[in-house]
């Protein structure tokens, strides 16, 4: 008999895996719940759901999942909820799910397949040491260290990615070795932190980061063009000749005392593309290029004088208008979005938002850091579209001088 859809049920399998016992599979007394708080815990309200969270205990306890404890004056009167070690696999198997103990089991065996694995001979003896005490602590329910327990997946995909960057074969750039050994360009970027911990402990500290394997990581700088000058350390460096973009890379922007700008606005662009198009016009401004900004890019963009008048030039999708939060909440300058206006195009009916976008714009329609540009949003949602979006789509600029596009008449509202 399988009650996997009870509600009372599995609210009481959540809080057993958090207790002790659930964690480690020793404790001096039993796991107990009192009944009133299982119920109130668990969102059951209505007096038939009440009904059917009583008939999904009963069934629980006469297949030994669980133990009642009732009113002595009133046996009808559940008081309290007990799971012993011993009724632990009777109650997650009515539940339909594995047990805490067989998660753990099955964790300790995960790690105990990675003893003897294709390691150097320089660390194998400390990588099956590692790979042991890990297996026992899985087992005992101990702290793993980098990895959360409750992503076994991720636990074998970092284990398998170790044992494959040992076999990588020449200096490569990390969105390829990513894309090559997951199948993602930006995943091994996604569990960089866990990854090299791992990578450190049990090499211990000979090998600190992906660079000890000659994989070449994505260089951090800020990227900008115009009249501005930098005070690095003890050095003025004036900018204001550069007629393309300039990177700086994050050591120096971690050492910048102060800006000086002669610009009137800055103008942060999403798109390379977009980016060159405005350093061509060399009209003045300080353009600054980025999308969801780095820390480099932070940093720069918080130096800079507030007396600048800030723009966002992204494109006019969930992605654009989430990109002007960030930017917002990151940095404290005021950002104005600039050519983020819907734009209606022959395809648009074709393409139809997807569910993430969706859900991505309404979150947005909620957020106080964009409510200045609610009508934008509501547009993308009521065309089911984001239209022409990209800020590509709108060519070359046909004005030298800001805001170098023709206006729209939502654009000219937010440009005075």
């Amino acid at each position: 008999m399988v009650l996997e859809k009870s509600k009372i049920l599995c609210g009481l399998g959540d809080h057993y895996r958090k207790s002790k016992l659930g964690r480690t599979g020793e404790a001096v007394k039993d796991f107990s719940i009192h009944f009133d708080k299982l119920i109130e815990e668990s969102a059951i309200t209505r007096s038939g759901e009440t009904e059917n969270a009583i008939n999904d205990l009963l069934a629980a306890e006469r297949l030994g999942g669980l133990t009642l404890d009732r009113d002595q004056k009133d046996l009808s009167a559940i008081i309290r909820i007990r799971v012993s070690r011993l009724q632990e696999n009777e109650l997650f198997k009515a539940i339909g799910e594995k047990s805490p103990k067989q998660e753990r089991l099955a964790l300790s065996e995960l790690f105990e397949s990675f003893i003897n694995a294709p390691i150097p001979d320089a660390y194998r003896g400390s990588w099956n040491f590692w790979c042991q005490i890990h297996s026992q602590n899985a087992l005992t329910g101990k702290p793993l260290a980098a990895f959360n327990r409750e992503k076994p997946d991720e636990i074998k995909e970092i284990l398998d990615l170790i044992v494959q960057l040992f076999k990588w074969p020449h200096a490569s750039q990390l969105a390829l070795v990513s894309g090559v050994l997951c199948g993602d360009t930006t995943r091994i970027d996604k569990i960089y932190p866990r990854l090299t911990k791992v990578l450190s402990t049990f090499t211990d500290g000979s090998i600190s980061g992906l660079q000890d394997f000659g994989i070449v990581l994505e260089s951090r700088h800020c990227h900008f063009h115009g009249r501005v000058k930098l005070h690095i350390n003890r050095t003025h460096v004036d900018f204001s000749g550069f007629r393309s973009g300039i990177k700086i890379e994050d050591v120096d922007i971690d050492s910048l005392v102060g800006v000086e700008v002669s610009s009137p606005r800055c103008i942060v662009v999403q798109k390379e593309a977009t980016f060159y198009e405005l350093v061509k016009l060399n009209c003045g401004d300080l353009l600054v290029r980025s999308d969801y900004p780095n820390e480099p890019t932070i940093k720069f963009l918080k130096a800079l004088p507030s007396s600048l008048d800030f723009w966002f030039f992204g494109n006019s999708d969930a992605l654009g208008f989430d990109m002007l939060r960030e930017l917002r909440a990151v940095t404290g300058k005021s950002f104005k979005p600039l050519h983020m206006n819907f734009r209606s195009g022959s395809d648009t009916a074709q393409n139809p938002l997807l569910q993430t976008e969706r859900r991505m714009l309404e979150q947005l329609l909620q957020s106080p850091d964009v409510q200045d540009v609610k009508p934008w949003i509501q547009n993308i949602l009521e065309n089911n579209s984001s239209g022409n979006y990209e800020q590509e789509t709108l060519g070359v600029p046909t004005l030298d001088w800001f805001p170098y596009f023709e206006l729209s008449p939502l654009n000219s509202r937010k440009s005075h």
